[in-house]
């Protein structure tokens, strides 16, 4: 199976800036790579780390949304990073694949449902932006298995009424 590995949207994978994203990210690329998956990241311009396939893109950097007014409408910039990936990913990915998201972005779970294979998130911050929040609880709400989150307590902070899978940082899921 191809799995496609979405990097955070806010830094180069590398640089530290993403924070403990960047961690997951690589450990989940080695890990399902030496279960004979065919992994790739897709991460910004200028990243580097040693995994088996990395692919970086061009494209305006996402700002951080920690210290994002709750309610403050979300930009989308038409030469965003997220763009440019989520349109290679609808050009390139087949029924089969799978795509693997851990950017915290209203755009990836929105385009979710339009895509060729599945796209499954690890939400790794609690709640910070309304629309996000919307969509995360529309996801739970219709197809709560394509959600991971790192903690009960953050899972909670989306206000979400049923079960959740958590994968903490080590990436194993456990079911709540």
């Amino acid at each position: 199976m191809r799995v496609d590995l979405l990097s955070t949207a806010v830094a180069p994978l590398g640089s530290g800036l993403g924070g403990g994203v960047e961690h997951m990210v690589i450990q989940a690329a080695r890990q399902l790579n030496a279960q004979g998956h065919a992994v790739r990241i897709i991460a910004p311009l200028e990243s580097a780390a040693d995994v088996p396939e990395l692919l970086t893109l061009p494209g305006r950097l996402a700002p951080t949304m920690i210290g994002h007014d709750h309610d403050r409408p979300l930009p989308i910039e038409a030469d965003a990073f997220l763009v440019v990936a989520l349109r290679r990913l609808m050009d390139q990915s087949q029924a089969g694949d799978v795509i693997l998201n851990f950017s915290y972005d209203w755009l990836p779970l929105f385009l979710s449902d339009h895509l060729p294979c599945p796209l499954g998130t690890l939400v790794s911050m609690g709640s910070l932006n309304r629309s996000l929040d919307l969509e995360i609880r529309r996801i739970a709400a219709c197809q709560p298995h394509r959600l991971a989150f790192l903690s009960a307590p953050q899972a909670a902070s989306f206000g979400l009424a049923g079960p959740t899978r958590l994968i903490p940082p080590g990436l194993r899921a456990v079911q709540r």
